[in-house]
């Protein structure tokens, strides 16, 4: 899921190659993925932290590691989807706010420290 999404975002602002001529190179996993039960399954927490590391020219230009929470909210409400499908989703725009709204600016900040 994580390698899906990360082609989706990257394909959206890079030209995405695989070699060793590539500008930069983006390693990511999901170190940590839990779920908080509820007497609601709709309602339930996802918590998620992901290590992300930029590569440029052999060096390390950005590692950390971005945690986010995707609070109990029914996303929704007028389809019965199991809380399976509902934990995949808040999942699945877990990482994609972590993309987004998280690494981009840093990302952005740590090429441009680089020229």
């Amino acid at each position: 899921m994580n390698k899906e999404i990360a082609k989706e975002f990257f394909s959206q602002y890079f030209k995405v190659v695989n070699g060793a001529n590539s500008a930069f190179t983006v390693n990511t996993s999901i170190q940590n993925f839990s779920i908080s039960n509820s007497l609601n399954p709709d309602n339930q927490n996802v918590n998620l932290e992901m290590k992300i590391e930029v590569i440029k020219n052999g060096q390390v230009i950005l590692s950390k590691i971005y945690k986010k929470e995707a609070p109990g909210i029914v996303i929704f409400t007028g389809l019965r989807l199991s809380p399976t499908e509902m934990t995949i989703r808040k999942l699945q725009k877990g990482i994609l706010s972590i993309y987004e709204q998280d690494f981009k600016q840093d990302l952005l900040k740590a090429l441009a420290e680089q020229n």
